[in-house]
């Protein structure tokens, strides 16, 4: 029971330091892929991911659909095609990557924008804000839009033709800037003036999905391991596999199986551009720094080996000295027979 209740314990204190964690730094490091009319939305489940510490694989996928097409706003602010840049799937105009804090992003909206209203987003937040662009605006060749984990700002601005727009990142994590409308309009900012009732949402998630692995690929030591996903109750279209990394480096995670009759088989491996690489525990602990368990795992391997060694040399010399105790008698008992036979020679 005392051991239980010690258990019990442990598990609370991990994760209250990883509910710390979480709250201190928004899970911002994802990379987003489109499969055919599929879009995956891949990393751990909470980032910076630190060894050692529970974690998960996230996947969230999302399909597009005929009532996304409807766009923002009329036709006329949300062109496709040959009729001018599309502006409503999800980064046909641009897409930024993974920003670091202090980051910078840039994008020239040539005249081909002209007289639009270009939604963008950040992925995994939601946040969002436009860009208008037009004659009539004030020139500014030099706008700057911070991102600070709450939003853009200013979410709103107005350009004119062959102006450049920078976005920052202030926040501490990663950020994203995605042409498109967010999934979900529910995140979306006011000022982005999309409706709320879910028919201009380009994209929806994909749910129900069985049997969904991922292959986990440690890229440091090529170690393996297959999981299955799980969708997450009350969170439609988010699918995950519990994991606690237990070294640092980047990991590849390669999601693969049978969604709606398509067989999908996507690989994405950590890096500054795409989903976090794990971090030791030591970056994070104060005042002492703690021995990681592959550390205490790694020095119980060698003492294991020297006292190993140790038995084996001592064998060794076990051996050698039963060799030489024989020997030994084997001498002496000859020259005990040597003597016998002198005493016994006639005179």
């Amino acid at each position: 029971m005392k051991t239980i209740l010690v258990r019990r314990a442990y598990s609370a204190a991990i994760a209250a330091v990883l509910a710390a964690i979480v709250a201190s730094s928004a899970a911002n490091a994802h990379e987003g892929r489109e499969t055919g009319d599929l879009e995956l939305t891949v990393g751990f489940l909470q980032e910076p991911a630190y060894e050692g510490l529970p974690n998960g694989v996230s996947i969230r996928m999302e399909r597009a659909t005929a009532a996304g097409s409807q766009g923002h706003g009329d036709s006329r602010d949300a062109p496709t095609g040959i009729d001018g840049p599309d502006l409503q799937s999800h980064g046909a105009a641009f897409a930024s990557g993974a920003i670091p804090t202090d980051g910078e992003f840039h994008f020239t909206f040539t005249q081909e924008y002209e007289g639009l209203t270009v939604p963008y987003h950040d992925h995994l937040s939601g946040k969002a804000g436009i860009v208008k662009v037009g004659r009539q605006a004030a020139e500014a060749p030099n706008v700057v839009i911070e991102f600070d984990g709450r939003g853009f700002s200013p979410a709103e601005v107005e350009i004119r033709p062959g102006d450049a727009v920078k976005w920052v990142n202030k926040h501490d994590g990663h950020a994203t800037v995605i042409s498109g409308p967010h999934t979900s309009a529910a995140h979306l900012t006011e000022n982005t003036e999309q409706p709320n009732d879910g028919r201009n949402s380009p994209l929806a998630p994909v749910t129900g999905v069985l049997g969904l692995q991922v292959e986990i690929t440690h890229q440091a030591t090529g170690a393996v391991k297959v999981l299955s996903l799980n969708e997450v109750f009350d969170d439609p279209g988010h699918y995950v596999a519990d994991l606690i990394p237990t070294a640092p480096g980047a990991y590849q995670f390669r999601v693969f199986g049978n969604v709606e009759g398509e067989e999908i088989d996507e690989a994405f491996v950590g890096g500054p551009n795409t989903f976090d690489e794990v971090q030791p525990q030591r970056v994070i602990q104060f005042p002492v720094e703690l021995p990681q368990p592959r550390e205490i795992e790694g020095a119980a391997r060698g003492a294991q080996d020297t006292a190993r060694d140790a038995d084996d040399a001592a064998s060794r010399a076990s051996t050698l000295a039963a060799i030489a105790i024989i020997v030994g008698a084997v001498g002496i008992a000859v020259g005990a027979g040597g003597v016998a036979l002198a005493l016994r020679k006639p005179e």
